[in-house]
């Protein structure tokens, strides 16, 4: 392993403390810290084997991973005690380069750093999912780097449904000069889980899109993290997370927006919309905006509430039950963070979605 990158994801460990009882970590990483926390430095000594369709892979050491990948990790870890944890756990990346049009399927596997590398001009559509055979894992982490080349066009589509255990997910990207990236997560029933996208606009045109939805019920909790940063003029970043709560379910969504003085004319928006079915469930949207030059447009927005009792009525004096009813307002809810999924998935995440919220467990 780079010995800077081991260096600082070993202090990080160190001088980790119990997290905070809300925002940072949240308040269901308390369960799992001890498995990371309390100065743990342990190195991982074996590389999981990586289950990805469309593409060869290679094997390569921290140190032959690209020099702008190499610091936004080592930016990552040196903030962040569960990226510093993962990065001890990895002995190697896995490296897919693409070029021109494709289409990738990748199972996630714990443990397990994977760095795509996308070629100049090059059109990628990526299906990530979780692993069967891993999820009986009490603790389950991964790490996607994306190089989106200039004027690239990325499509990632990633889902859990019903993950039991802890579950940490980092995704960072790099976008160079007129790169697009299109990012979907769909986070259903989630025991306890973490994700993070970190999308850094590094050249003038570069666009950014990052669309979350999480749905829990019972005792789900979600911790998530949406960052934008916009290192070059004229970049675009449009970050969104959408969820439905039930029963005693809790999310903490982090969103950030940072623009850097070497970056007028940016645009950033983040929102965050969720929809509480229950008294007892909660979210707690933290919105950032961080913008250190002029003449930009950046904005935010956060909506939280239940369902509007009058169309309830209106639905119900139709002939709709009351499941029913409930369950059509929130299907319009979340049908539009399920618009951009091939046809196939967006049925099935959406009957998913119906079933969680019914109670199915």
């Amino acid at each position: 392993m780079n010995p800077d990158l081991s260096t600082t994801a070993r202090a990080r460990l160190a001088a980790a403390s119990i997290p905070p009882q809300r925002y940072g970590l949240s308040v269901f990483l308390r369960k799992a810290y001890p498995a990371v926390g309390n100065g743990q430095q342990s190195t991982g000594d074996r590389e999981p084997e990586l289950r990805l369709r469309g593409a060869p892979v290679e094997l390569v050491t921290w140190d032959d991973i690209p020099a702008d990948v190499g610091e936004l990790v080592r930016r990552k870890v040196s903030d962040d005690t569960f990226a510093a944890f993962h990065v001890l756990q990895s002995a190697a990346v896995h490296r897919v380069n693409v070029e021109g049009a494709r289409t990738l399927g990748l199972s996630v596997v714990p443990d397990a750093t994977i760095l795509v590398d996308v070629s100049p001009g090059s059109q990628l559509v990526v299906t990530e999912r979780e692993g069967a055979a891993e999820r009986d894992r009490d603790l389950r982490s991964s790490l996607v780097a994306l190089r989106v080349g200039e004027g690239a066009r990325v499509q990632w589509f990633g889902h859990s449904v019903r993950a039991p255990g802890f579950a940490v997910v980092e995704r960072l990207a790099i976008l160079a000069r007129d790169a697009v990236l299109e990012h979907h997560s769909v986070l259903l029933a989630a025991n306890a889980m973490r994700e993070n996208v970190h999308v850094v606009l590094g050249a003038p045109g570069a666009t950014a899109r990052v669309n979350t939805l999480f749905v829990g019920n019972h005792e789900h909790q979600f911790d998530l993290g949406i960052t934008a940063e916009h290192q070059a003029p004229h970049t675009v970043s449009n970050l969104a997370a959408k969820g439905v709560l039930s029963g005693k379910a809790q999310a903490v969504v982090r969103g950030l927006v940072r623009v850097e003085r070497e970056a007028p004319g940016s645009d950033g928006y983040q929102r965050c919309d969720t929809l509480l079915l229950s008294p007892t469930a909660e979210v707690d949207p933290v919105p950032n905006l961080e913008i250190r030059t002029n003449d930009v447009r950046c904005t935010h927005g956060v909506a939280t509430g239940h369902l509007n009792p009058e169309q309830l009525f209106y639905l119900q004096s139709r002939g709709f039950s009351d499941a029913a009813a409930c369950d059509l307002l929130v299907t319009g809810f979340v049908g539009g963070m399920l618009r951009a999924w091939p046809e196939v998935q967006r049925e099935d995440l959406g009957a998913a979605v119906s079933e969680i919220l019914r109670g199915s467990p």
